[in-house]
């Protein structure tokens, strides 16, 4: 898109230079029809970086703790659901809640686990899925 709009540009210089090297006449009979449609060619142009800045960011390398829809979680590798399901099986607990941290660049879940009335974390690796 940034090359039409680099061609865009160029006819526009041509335009309004009248490209006085070849074919004068057809260019003073384009040039009307350039003058109207320059707002057009130049949102163009403007369209794709509006495109580039809506596309959501990816967090922040170093955040301590982040917070999210455990449902629509997926990070390198296994889904928040499956990192509880995994964390309940190995330890034979009940699974309550979870939450992600990254750890020196690894996302990681953190599995709150009951058993036997007792309240418990365990740490899951969000790549691999190995309980920590």
């Amino acid at each position: 898109m940034t090359e039409l709009f680099a061609l865009a540009a160029w006819v526009i210089c041509l335009a309004k230079t009248g490209a006085h090297v070849a074919f004068y006449a057809q260019t003073s009979r384009i040039r009307p029809a350039m003058r109207k449609l320059l707002p057009l060619i130049v949102s163009l142009g403007f369209v794709s970086f509006a495109q580039a800045h809506a596309v959501p960011a990816a967090d922040a390398a170093g955040a301590a703790h982040v917070d999210r829809d455990p449902a629509a979680m997926r990070h390198d590798g296994i889904s928040m659901e499956e990192a509880k399901s995994r964390a309940a099986r190995q330890t034979g607990a009940q699974a309550l809640n979870g939450t992600v941290q990254d750890e020196d660049g690894r996302k990681v879940y953190v599995i709150k686990l009951m058993k036997d009335g007792r309240v418990f974390f365990v740490r899951v690796d969000a790549a691999s899925g190995r309980v920590l």
